[in-house]
């Protein structure tokens, strides 16, 4: 009775249920104004520029600027690293860093069916990823209540679901990383699910599949270049089975093929649109994370990740099961074989140590910190999730113990999640109340670049400029009275940065 009532479209309906009410909370959020700050704002004016000119976005691609009628060298643009380059010092162009190709596919809809839809649009991604997360579990536990269950936890009660309803790139991220690893066990790793029959490497699906995931890995790594991570590690775990070596042969050239196909069709997006294939967000990030590594640095922000610190809230808090995986570990010297959890395993706990550690910057703070480790944390549930359930299985007083402690540990999952989101709803009226008083000001003058993460909507709908020094400040009023304006008003940040 309890599997028919989790019949994999009844779990689909479930999951369309789940993204429903966090559309509806997502409306709660944009009720007076579109609710975008920080990161998110600067991913919200590119995909308004697309939604506004379509696919000529891609070639007309300097920064939306308001204030432009009386700054058009932008010179006093509001904005500067690391969200926006100057990518002409002569012309003084300007170019939002983000990769085009997010606002590209969020913008192409809100310029069919209105900009009111953007701030949905990734939660559409976040439904893809619940129904692709569920289909890899259904290949190894056959039990439909688990699949539902484990499905669940790690999208409705752990902190991937604050990127969602925030406006971010990441849910388009996770589902394309678990698209890849989808093709790869229904190619490489075939033989590793009971569903998987003899000689499918001739069937046409695996060619399919194969192109596939050369498509989605380099897709993802343009969208976010940690991407890298977990694709290299799932190419380096396809050595140590003998199966999965056989089938490189047949693998490599079609999913070589998937990948230079992605290459080029948003290599050509990048070049068009910042005239890099790689995209300046790359080129950026790339020049930081050479230029700033410092291994005392990297260990302070690896600690921070894992344990928290002044900024972030750390990822065993917010995902205590993640200890779990010693028992996978243990699993596999034990076996000395790689199965399905310890593939997903490895995966995601050397994906999430390996970010932690190489990444020049620190994504977001406090409970909007881990955006980073969203996908190794996806893995590290499927290996987890598939390792409980054989566990249960061959050892059933073993397997009870283990499952108590997972479920135990959800509590810590929950509490992190509500208290991002009440942090997020307690937010709306100091959001509000300084988007109305800088509308109502019409142009705003910011004193450094400390203050712009508040701009919001009313980018917008107000004039915002930003200047760093008092010769940017005397230059600046010199234009606003020769044109005529006969006020304006000045917000300064008077901490310490």
């Amino acid at each position: 009775m309890l599997n028919r009532l989790t019949h994999p479209f009844v779990r689909a309906g479930l999951y369309i249920l789940v993204v429903l009410f966090l559309g509806f909370n997502r409306s709660k959020l944009d009720q007076k104004l579109p609710f975008v700050s920080s990161d998110s704002e600067i991913k919200y004016y590119q995909t308004l520029m697309f939604s506004e000119k379509g696919f000529k976005g891609i070639t007309d691609s300097e920064c939306i600027y308001p204030g432009k009628v009386y700054d058009p060298t932008f010179r006093f643009f509001p904005f500067d690293y690391p969200w926006a380059f100057l990518k002409n010092q002569e012309a003084r162009s300007c170019l939002f860093q983000y990769p085009p190709v997010f606002a590209l596919l969020n913008g192409l809809p809100a310029y069919a069916f209105g900009t009111k839809i953007v701030p949905f649009l990734p939660l559409l991604c976040l439904l893809g990823s619940l129904l692709i997360f569920d289909l890899i579990l259904s290949y190894f536990i056959p039990v439909g209540w688990a699949v539902l269950l484990a499905t669940l936890i790690p999208f409705g009660l752990s902190f991937p679901v604050l990127s969602a309803v925030e406006f971010s790139e990441v849910p388009l991220n996770n589902l394309l990383l678990l698209s890849f690893s989808l093709c790869l066990f229904r190619t490489l790793f075939a033989d590793l699910h009971p569903a998987s029959g003899t000689g499918e490497e001739k069937h046409s699906n695996f060619r399919i599949f194969s192109f596939l995931s050369g498509f989605f890995a380099v897709t993802a790594f343009f969208l976010r270049t940690e991407s890298a991570f977990p694709v290299f590690l799932f190419g380096f775990l396809s050595f140590f089975t003998q199966e999965s070596r056989n089938k490189l042969k047949a693998y490599l050239p079609l999913s070589i093929l998937g990948a230079a196909t992605s290459f080029l069709l948003i290599g050509s997006l990048n070049y068009f649109y910042s005239g890099h294939p790689m995209g300046i967000r790359f080129l950026v990030s790339s020049g930081d994370a050479m230029s700033q590594f410092s291994i005392s640095k990297q260990i302070v922000i690896f600690q921070g990740y894992l344990f928290g610190d002044a900024t972030k809230s750390g990822f065993l808090k917010a995902a205590p099961y993640a200890i779990l995986i010693f028992g996978i570990l243990s699993n596999l010297f034990r076996k000395k074989q790689l199965l399905p959890e310890s593939i997903f395993g490895l995966v995601g706990i050397g994906t999430v140590f390996a970010i932690a550690f190489l990444s020049p910057y620190t994504a977001g703070v406090h409970h909007f910190g881990l955006r980073y480790l969203e996908s190794g944390f996806l893995f590290l549930s499927l290996g987890i999730s598939i390792f409980l359930y054989r566990r249960y299985v061959d050892f059933p007083k073993a397997g009870r113990v283990l499952v108590l402690v997972a479920l135990l540990s959800l509590y810590y999952n929950y509490k992190f999640t509500r208290e991002g989101f009440k942090i997020l709803f307690g937010a709306i009226g100091p959001y509000t109340e300084i988007q109305n008083e800088f509308q109502s000001r019409k142009i705003i003058v910011h004193k450094g670049q400390f203050t712009n993460y508040l701009i919001g909507s009313s980018y917008l709908t107000s004039l915002h400029f930003a200047v760093i020094n008092e010769k940017d400040a005397f230059a600046l009023e010199e234009i606003l009275k020769k044109n005529q304006v006969s006020s304006y008003s000045i917000l300064e940040y008077d901490l310490e940065p």
